[in-house]
């Protein structure tokens, strides 16, 4: 997940993007010098990081996002909370019957 610029924008331009920068049109997508540098060194650190680790890094944070928000609904919403509860008993009494 690359929050500057589109998915499949790698497999367009040849993975230009993936190569901290080398060969991708920069000045289409900032507009300001400031957003220039920052585009190229968070181009530069995707390449360090590596592809993989940054995959991994937005799962973690998917999943994070995700648990947050399930203890925000069973936190406040009575409806949803009931509805977790009764999901998970039928998956225990399922569970059970096997």
């Amino acid at each position: 997940m690359w929050p500057f610029g589109k998915k499949g924008k790698d497999k367009k331009s040849g993975g230009a993007a993936a190569n901290g920068g080398e060969g991708g049109n920069i000045d289409d997508l900032a507009k300001t010098d400031a957003q220039k540098k920052l585009l190229l060194q968070m181009r530069a650190l995707r390449a360090e990081i590596g592809e993989e680790t940054l995959q991994k890094m937005a799962e973690k944070l998917r999943l994070e996002d995700l648990k947050n928000k399930v203890r925000h609904d069973i936190d406040n919403d009575e409806t949803k909370k009931h509805r977790l509860l009764d999901e998970i008993r039928w998956s225990l009494q399922e569970d059970r019957d096997k």
